[in-house]
């Protein structure tokens, strides 16, 4: 994964991935605009559903949500 400074998600770039015009790598660091602290971007699911980690989880944890987001994808 190529390092990327934390992304600021608002509205607009909310759509814009929802919409899939906007493609983030799983782990990416986004900052929720309408959240205090960051969030380890998983991905997007089949029904357009943002998944994020809001919380603090252990690095072994976070690679199994994002191996899983292939399963909610099909």
């Amino acid at each position: 994964m190529k390092f990327q400074p934390t992304i600021l998600v608002d509205n607009d770039l909310y759509i814009k991935i929802e919409n899939g015009e906007v493609k983030l790598q799983c782990g990416q660091w986004i900052q929720l605009e309408w959240c205090d602290k960051p969030s380890r971007w998983v991905g997007l699911t089949k029904a357009r559903t943002l998944w994020a980690v809001h919380h603090p989880v252990r690095m072994s944890q976070f690679k199994t949500l994002c191996d899983n987001i292939e399963r909610f994808k099909s």
